[in-house]
């Protein structure tokens, strides 16, 4: 859609507050935002629309923000892309006008770049992704859809991410290294070796074992 598609932000959170700054620094029309519960505070001068449930009554020409920050196979966040992709509603990206983008990266619909990310060459980021403050991405890294990369992570070179997976702020994965489907690695982790499907790693070097959920 063009840049002047005016945009609902699904959340209310800090997630969602950092999304609604970001977005009038771009210049894009905020319709409002949604959330379960009425907030505490103004967002940013943005208007409390309701619960989620007004979409149903909006018009597909709006854009949505996904602005649910959490992570996991049942998280909100990957649930509420799923929900409202089916109705027919489109995700807007949003890249952060400090954030440093190569010429030939690929965006997925709905993925995130937030303030002074660098994504390098060659890289790939999923849809509905989450590249997260100050997150650096180095040349030719795969970044499967709904994976989110926490302020200050570095991935290296051909580093590939899994679908859903989570890598923790702070946290280093060396090149060429892949991370399963769905699995978590704690903050501050240096992950030397492949990770495995749905498990959690932590420490230096990064050990696992396998989630409970």
């Amino acid at each position: 859609m063009a840049m002047n598609t005016p945009i609902i932000v699904v959340g209310g959170g800090g997630h969602a507050g950092v999304l609604i700054a970001t977005l009038l620094m771009l210049n894009r029309t905020v319709v409002g935002f949604v959330d379960p519960s009425p907030p505490k505070r103004s967002i940013f001068g943005a208007k409390y629309l309701g619960d989620d449930s007004v979409l149903r009554n909006k018009d597909r020409d709006i854009e949505l923000v996904n602005g649910v920050g959490s992570v996991g196979l049942k998280s909100p966040r990957y649930l509420l892309f799923l929900k409202f992709r089916s109705q027919g509603f489109r995700f807007a990206t949003v890249v952060h006008p400090s954030a440093v983008v190569a010429a030939d990266v690929r965006i997925g619909e709905g993925a995130q770049i937030m303030a002074t990310a660098v994504v390098q060459p060659g890289t790939r980021v999923g849809a509905n992704c989450i590249i997260n403050t100050g997150a650096v991405i180095d040349h030719d890294c795969e970044i499967r859809p709904h994976a989110h990369i926490a302020p200050g992570a570095v991935l290296c070179g051909r580093v590939w991410i899994g679908t859903g997976a989570h890598i923790g702020a702070g946290a280093s994965v060396i090149q060429e290294i892949r991370v399963g489907p769905w699995s978590i690695v704690g903050a501050g982790a240096a992950v030397i070796r492949n990770v495995p499907a749905g498990v959690t790693a932590l420490g230096v070097p990064a050990t696992w074992q396998k989630n409970r959920n």
